[in-house]
């Protein structure tokens, strides 16, 4: 990556040097800028495409990448720009394009604006990562699309959300009258009325899933009502007044909801029950109206209203026929018989003076007088009498009796005197079996079972209770029912709190659960399903503040199992991803079939993107494949033709363009396949024969000598000892002259022949066979290097003639080696660029060519003597090129989001442990390139590597490179047995 900082500031330094400018170096300078206003402007029309297809969030991701492109572009609009580019044109140079600073502005205005959308943007993500209802997620998009009304995506997006959303509200719409959850139905009617669709619902929709509520209501209600009959009915059979009441209000507000009417079976069948609390209301109505009357009464009595007025009021509590209290009752009487007083008082006084006068008239109207005496003693204990019997003092009463017998029969026997007897005799008869009444029903109440008390006694034993002792008897018998019904209610809740909130922890493990596997919650999602079925079945008793919360817990419940609905059909489609595993195209081609039949799936786009990559997997499977084959594992054993078949395929791979670290992999082995490969000629033939030809040449095999006391060599074409058997002081033979067998005859001094024999060669060439057939059995490099140093330690064959067969032995060697044209490169090149004449006549010892090429050659072999470095170097080249690659990468599962920065490995599990990566083609330029670590395996337990983030893309293809028991190790760890063998002897 270029360096923008640097390449500015040289330029700011020569456009500010005092001295000449050294265009020469500025050249450089001018070409680096100019590249990276390139790379910049290249940068900024990616950025400036992405804002035009409305992703702003897309290019500003893009925009960060290092180095940010912002940053860059100031960097390459310095201050200096003019004076640089008029300098240039001066100079006759070429300007460097200029930076396209309005795309920056644009850029610039994105970033902007994206600022107030982080936050939503964020939730929105969020939402989409973590598959939340469409709900929230369109809600959220909403709000985005708000705030950054002029970008189209937001509403294309809304409008696909909505679209998939009215479809699955008419999804839940069945699945809600299929499972009758009123509350549900009614929040999608709610929503459907809302004025936020951008896509807007059609009339006849929202229309038809009003008609599933209204259908459900009275379903719902009816079943209801026939519940509240039963409550109704068991009211009314215990008296239970309060609870039928309560009852009957629900019944009212169901009955308005179904529409029911008066001759429907289920409203006659409560219609007793009903009429019954009517009586009751009734009833009560008219306790009401007698405890007014009494009140007004007592008011009237303590005002002391007249006659007419007490009257009044006494006839009116009389007309309600209940009996008014026995002390107003009595203070009643005695303010009418107050009243009687009064007016007998008036009239005996007018009596007594009409008497008197009489009296003067007449003496015998005494006996009346005394007759009124007596009967005026008679009123007056009937009067007493009356008092204390309406004042309950009944003994005195009696006693009064029992006195009034002895002392005055004739008053006793009178006809008020038994009035008022008769009247206590039935009031204390009363009063007897009051009390046996009250004692018996409060008796009854206390010895009722705890968990059913008799409720309906203890109301009767209320209703005759008198006095504040009776009174008390039954209010604390009442207290210690409402403590029973406190307890029995408290554990009612208890227990049903509990089964709620064991409920909500199994619907919180469903939902960690679902956002990883939708599959394994399915027994959990029934088995919730069913419990909370049979909660709400068991509500009898339970405060309603713990009933109402079954039905946002149901709401929850349901739309996890429509979540899972949902994701079952997507996790299907993952998994069917997984059976092209190693198949690039198939694989591609079901990415594409998944975003088609998920578009709205948050994975949708990603897929998408992820699709782009084929180029590279398919490189990549390529070379797994040829770097999996056998021939890697054994490279010193790889033949010729098995080379050059392996160097085609990675040719024919290369030819794709893609990069793949698997490459440098190859490449590492190419030099030696290449060597391998080139053991064969264009026909076909090994080019070991060829040396082989060499060393079979009559001037190496076929030749003999003869050489004079002074150093002279002679070859003849037959033994010398030929010649030695003729007679004479001298010698005559014939030698050869040319490489085309000539001879001339020579004569030579007998005594001056030093020696002669079979020429030095014919013994090389019989070792030479010895080495070429350990080339030919495989193993090239002893076989060469033996060759040579068999060769090099020859003192005997002629200097030239020695220097032509090294040189053509190290010629086919680095040919078909290349660990031995690495390591004897330098001896290589020497013997290559040495000035020997290689076509002088060796044949003759007085040909001054070749005595001068001789001498060049001896001097040269000398310095070849020692190869042991060279041997040492060949042996570790050689190591190196014949170690095993370690096991390529295997395609083993697909890379899935899970939720926020989590992560899944979709694929077959393995028992192998090693390292996962991905091609990441955006990496290209960073470290490590396109393949990027992004965690280790385990026998199928993945940790995720910090900080890999921008590599992890769903749907792409996760590789793993295996470090465990069994796994190949890295060529520097572990070198074949063969190629250690190999370089042993070639040391």
């Amino acid at each position: 990556m270029l360096d923008y900082q640097r390449i500015v500031e040289e330029i700011q330094a020569a456009i500010h040097s005092q001295g000449t400018l050294d265009w020469d170096l500025l050249r450089d300078a001018s070409a680096e800028y100019a590249a990276a206003c390139d790379e910049v402007n290249t940068r900024l029309e990616r950025i400036s495409k992405l804002l035009r297809q409305g992703l702003r969030s897309e290019a500003i991701q893009l925009a960060d990448l290092e180095p940010p492109l912002l940053d860059s572009a100031a960097i390459l609009d310095f201050p200096e720009l003019p004076e640089w580019v008029q300098l240039l044109t001066i100079n006759g140079m070429v300007p460097p394009p200029a930076i396209r600073i309005e795309i920056a502005s644009d850029l610039n205005a994105a970033y902007a604006l994206e600022a107030p959308l982080m936050a939503h943007l964020k939730s929105h993500r969020l939402l989409a990562l973590a598959r939340a209802p469409l709900t929230v997620r369109i809600q959220t998009l909403r709000q985005i699309h708000r705030a950054d009304a002029h970008n189209p995506i937001w509403a294309t997006d809304l409008t696909i959300l909505e679209t998939a959303r009215q479809t699955e509200v008419a999804r839940q719409a069945e699945e809600c009258t299929t499972s009758r959850h009123l509350p549900a139905l009614e929040q999608l009617c709610h929503e459907l009325a809302m004025p936020d669709w951008l896509a807007q619902p059609r009339r006849d929709f929202i229309d038809s899933i009003a008609r599933r509520r209204d259908r459900l209501v009275v379903v719902q209600a009816r079943e209801k009502l026939e519940a509240i009959e039963g409550e109704l009915a068991n009211c009314y059979g215990a008296f239970d007044v309060a609870a039928g009441r309560a009852a009957r209000d629900a019944w009212n507000r169901e009955a308005a909801k179904a529409g029911l009417l008066a001759d429907d079976p289920l409203a006659q069948a409560a219609t007793p029950a009903l009429a019954w609390l009517a009586e009751q209301d009734r009833r009560e109505a008219r306790d009401r109206e007698f405890a007014i009357a009494v009140d007004n009464l007592e008011r009237a009595l303590e005002e002391e209203k007249d006659r007419a007025t007490l009257t009044r009021l006494f006839h009116a509590i009389e007309r309600l026929e209940q009996r008014p209290p026995d002390l107003l009752l009595r203070r009643y009487h005695e303010q009418m018989r107050q009243f009687e007083t009064d007016q007998r008082r008036r009239f005996v006084l007018i009596t007594s003076a009409t008497v008197l006068a009489l009296l003067l008239v007449a003496g015998g109207i005494s006996w009346v007088a005394i007759r009124a005496s007596e009967h005026r003693r008679m009123l007056a204990t009937a009067e007493q009498l009356r008092q204390l019997i309406d004042s309950s003092q009944w003994k005195q009463a009696s006693e009064l009796l029992a006195q009034l017998q002895v002392s005055d029969p004739r008053i006793a026997q009178a006809t008020e005197i038994q009035s008022q007897n008769v009247r206590l005799q039935e009031l204390e008869k009363a009063e007897s079996e009051r009390r046996a009444a009250f004692e018996q029903y409060l008796q009854q109440a206390r010895s009722s079972d705890p968990e059913r008390p008799d409720r309906l006694a203890l109301s009767e034993a209320k209703k005759v209770a008198i006095g504040a002792a009776e009174k008390a008897d039954v209010a604390r018998l009442e207290s210690e029912f409402a403590s029973l019904d406190r307890a029995r209610q408290q554990k009612r809740d208890s227990e049903f709190q509990a089964s709620l909130e064991t409920i909500l922890f199994g619907v919180e493990k469903v939902e960690a659960t679902l956002a990883d596997d939708p599959v394994a919650p399915v027994k959990e999602l029934a088995q919730l399903v069913a419990e909370i079925d049979a909660l709400g079945k068991s509500t009898g008793g339970v405060s309603t503040s713990l009933i109402a919360q079954l039905a946002p817990l149901k709401l929850r419940l349901t739309s996890l199992q429509q979540q899972r609905a949902a994701r079952m059909d997507e996790y299907r489609a993952l998994e069917q991803l997984t059976t092209h595993i190693g198949q690039p195209e198939a694989y591609q081609s079901a990415l594409q079939k998944f975003v088609e039949k998920f578009p709205t799936s948050p994975l949708a786009i990603e897929f998408a993107r992820t699709t782009a990559e084929l180029p590279y997997w398919e490189v990549q499977e390529r070379w797994r494949k040829l770097l999996g084959q056998k021939a890697f594992r054994s490279l010193p054993n790889v033949q010729p033709l098995e080379a050059a078949k392996l160097l085609e395929e990675a040719n024919e791979i290369q030819l794709f363009g893609q990069p793949s670290p698997l490459a440098e992999k190859f490449d590492a082995k190419r030099k030696y396949l290449q060597g391998i490969a080139d053991r064969l000629d264009d026909d076909g033939q090994p080019i070991v024969k060829q040396l082989d030809e060499v060393f079979k040449d009559v001037f190496i095999t076929g030749l003999w000598y003869v050489e004079a006391t002074g150093g002279d060599r002679y070859y003849l074409s037959k033994s010398f000892e030929q010649y030695l058997a003729k007679p004479g002081e001298t010698i005559g033979f014939e030698h050869i002259v040319s490489f085309d067998l000539q001879t001339l005859t020579k004569r030579h001094p007998r005594s001056g022949i030093a020696r002669h024999g079979t020429a030095p060669q014919a013994a090389l060439a019989s070792a030479a066979r010895t080495h070429l057939a350990i080339v030919t059995n495989g193993d090239w490099e002893k076989g060469m290097y033996g060759l040579l140093r068999a060769t090099l330690d020859d003192s005997e064959t002629d200097p030239l003639l020695k220097f032509i067969l090294v040189q053509r032995i190290l010629e086919t060697a680095e040919t078909g080696s290349h660990s031995i044209a690495e390591a004897l490169g330098p001896s290589i090149a020497r013997v290559k660029g040495a000035d020997v004449d290689v076509t002088a006549n060796w044949l003759l010892p007085t040909d001054a060519a070749a005595a001068a090429a001789r001498l060049k050659a001896r001097a040269l072999l000398g310095s070849l003597s020692d190869l042991s470095s060279e041997a040492r170097k060949a042996a570790e080249i050689l190591r190196a090129d014949t170690s095993p690659i370690e096991v390529p990468p295997e395609w083993i599962g697909v890379l899935v989001p899970i939720g926020e920065g989590r992560w899944k490995c979709l694929g077959s599990p393995q028992v192998a442990v090693g390292e996962l990566y991905v091609i990441d083609p955006t990496a290209e330029k960073s470290a490590g390139g396109i393949w990027q670590r992004v965690g280790t395996y385990d026998r199928a337990k993945t940790t995720w590597q910090n900080g890999t983030s921008n590599s992890m893309a769903a749907g792409r293809p996760l590789y793993l490179v295996t470090r465990g028991p069994g796994a190949l190790s890295s060529p520097a760890d572990q070198p074949s047995e063969v190629s250690s063998r190999r370089s042993e002897r070639l040391q």
